[in-house]
């Protein structure tokens, strides 16, 4: 009887598969129900054709043909997507046919002692391919010259060679251009604009191990990067938001070019750069927002680097806040904008808007977690600090909160009514996080159970109640909230269900959010039809046409007037008096002692010389760059 089977729990070590005997079933293993895992498939002979009908059997991962008189494989082979191993060695074989290239599952390639001289260029989709015997075969001296002595790395440069060869010449199509989505009409006293969110996918993490299915050319740096401008240029978005933009590219690029289009930008690199040469730090990845200036006036930024938050946040920062959080220096920036006054009277309206990169390791599901409660509790109390200070001393405020001095004693808990919830807010990026995931859930509830998994029970061992910028309502009994009323662009019924697009992942973690009393979404631009991928049997992003492993989000949100501003309920919790205001006060009379602290127009932030700075360079160092190969 054939059973389909678990392909995963069957993959057994290639070589050790072709080797593995079988045996029909006893009576008795039959009378008392045994059911039979048939995943190998075993032809000898002498068999002079290998039927294609054998290729229906889909769901097998070992076909052993040796010992034959093969001359050919069918076209048919193709169809074993599952393969993984495949031994044809010693047949009559002349050639392979080009549907080779579709067994992208495939780690053991066995061929020797046959006839083959050439090889199909759509070996070089075989990028799982660990195994490939071609000894004994009159291989031509190009082949022969690259096989080699067949060792690892010979069969590894071979792949390439040949993928970059059959990408060479085997361009696709372009993809069909994706389809804009109207969801609402604009009203006429509405401020209506596009925002983009894009992951750039940095050239630090663009690497040949990495993504081992795109062609070296196309993976290149420059190639990319004049695809991602062009992509830019035509969506022409009135504000950019991106990730993964290395320093060196918005100086040098990005910034120039964008200029051109009359933009304007703020840039955050990475924490890590604080501990490198200036040389080195220029290679360092952050987070860029990019704004038309005939639209918008830059009135403040804000600059959020999680890895140092966690000393603002706590005076005595826990052990696993030390070692889980403050390791990662994922950062986001802020931005206050107002409209510029037009003919419609929309002119005069702020808004802010925030952009970030959270952790990558799934294995840190409680670190993304953290992040995301430090992100919207730092920007709360950023809105609210530039909310109650006047416009013109507000341009002069530090784009991050100090940290030479406890945040208590610099800006106190914003309260129950807080200005901060009449700020229109945007919150983008890459998330890394799925829509089923405590981040997503936290944003677009407003509210986190400790127990979450995605805590990885390590919920109360982060001793939110001793968090500075927490108010005591958001932290009473087991759950988390925050004050921001979110809504999600893109959800399921709206055009896109997945934002990256790898080899070994699929799925949503780029978001767009949105304060829902403030602004109404209007559009939003479809991702690109599935279909096409799968007809043109695309294993994963970046690719010939697609410059990154990341989907821009395009969507256009309006602005509506502030007498349509509505505070959203918040029932779920009661709002005691703040009690942090007696700490505050008992910090005011230290507050001179640090008045030697003042903002340097070179640093976003105030490091104090007290030893503070060697944390974050040991922080640093626990960052291993083996460990995190690429963060998307």
């Amino acid at each position: 009887m054939i059973q389909q089977h678990e392909l995963g729990s069957k993959r057994h070590n290639c070589l050790n598969e072709l080797t593995m005997q079988s045996r029909l079933m006893t009576d008795d293993e039959n009378k008392n129900g045994k059911k039979s895992d048939w995943f190998r498939l075993n032809l000898t002979g002498p068999v002079k054709n290998f039927s294609g009908t054998l290729c229906q059997l889909t769901y097998i991962t070992t076909l052993v043909i040796k010992n034959n008189n093969l001359e050919r494989l069918p076209a048919e082979l193709g169809n074993l997507v599952n393969l993984v191993n495949l031994d044809a060695s010693c047949n009559r074989l002349h050639s392979l046919p080009s549907t080779i290239g579709d067994l992208t599952e495939l780690r053991a390639l066995i061929l020797n002692d046959n006839k083959i001289v050439d090889l199909p260029s759509e070996i070089g989709r075989l990028l799982n391919l660990r195994h490939f015997n071609l000894n004994d075969n009159p291989l031509s001296a190009e082949v022969s010259s690259m096989y080699g002595d067949g060792s690892d790395s010979n069969i590894r440069r071979m792949i390439r060679y040949y993928m970059d060869y059959f990408y060479l010449y085997n361009v696709h199509s372009s993809p069909p251009p994706r389809q804009w989505r109207r969801l609402a009409e604009p009203n006429k006293d509405g401020f209506a604009f596009t925002l983009m969110c894009y992951n750039l996918l940095s050239p630090n993490y663009a690497t040949p191990v990495m993504y081992p299915y795109c062609p070296s050319w196309a993976l290149n740096w420059d190639y990319r990067r004049r695809a991602i401008l062009d992509e830019i240029r035509i969506y022409h978005a009135n504000i950019i938001c991106l990730q993964e933009l290395r320093t060196d590219q918005f100086e040098e690029v990005f910034k120039p070019e964008l200029q051109k289009l009359n933009y304007d930008a703020v840039f955050l690199p990475k924490s890590r750069r604080r501990t490198m040469e200036l040389k080195e730090s220029k290679k360092v990845d952050g987070c860029a927002i990019f704004w038309q200036t005939n639209k918008f006036e830059k009135l403040h930024e804000f600059h959020h680097e999680f890895m140092l938050s966690c000393t603002s946040m706590c005076e005595n920062p826990t052990p696993i806040m030390l070692n889980r959080v403050m390791a990662r220096d994922n950062v986001a920036v802020g931005v206050i904008f107002e409209t510029k006054s037009s003919f419609d009277g929309t002119g005069g309206r702020q808004f802010c808007v925030t952009t970030g990169h959270i952790h990558w390791d799934p294995e840190h599901s409680d670190v993304k977690v953290i992040q995301t409660i430090l992100w919207t509790a730092e920007l709360w109390a950023y809105i609210d600090r530039f909310l109650k200070t006047s416009r013109n001393a507000a341009k002069q405020l530090s784009p991050t909160l100090s940290r030479s001095v406890p945040l208590s004693s610099k800006i106190p808990i914003p309260g129950p009514f807080s200005p901060a919830a009449n700020m229109p807010v945007i919150l983008c990026g890459d998330l890394n996080s799925l829509p089923e995931s405590g981040v997503v859930e936290f944003l677009t509830s407003g509210s986190l159970s400790l127990t979450h998994s995605d805590f990885l029970n390590y919920g109360h061992k982060y001793m939110f109640k001793d968090w500075k910028l927490l108010e005591k309502w958001a932290t009473d009994g087991n759950t988390l909230r925050h004050r921001f009323a979110f809504n999600r662009a893109y959800r399921e019924s709206e055009g896109m269900c997945l934002t990256n697009f790898t080899y070994d992942f699929k799925g949503m973690i780029d978001y767009v959010l949105y304060t829902r009393q403030h602004f109404r979404l209007l559009g939003s631009l479809d991702q690109i039809y599935e279909l096409w991928f799968q007809e043109k049997k695309i294993l994963g992003c970046p690719h010939v046409h697609i410059p990154s492993d990341h989907f821009a989000l395009l969507v256009e949100l309006e602005l509506m007037p502030t007498t349509s501003y509505v505070n959203p309920p918040r029932n779920r919790c009661t709002v005691e008096t703040d009690t942090f205001g007696e700490d505050m006060n008992a910090n005011t009379s230290n507050s001179s002692d640090n008045n030697d602290h003042s903002y340097s127009d070179k640093q976003d932030r105030l490091l104090p010389s007290n030893g503070f700075f060697s944390v974050d360079t040991n922080s640093a160092n626990h960052y291993s760059s083996h460990n995190k190969s690429r963060e998307h």
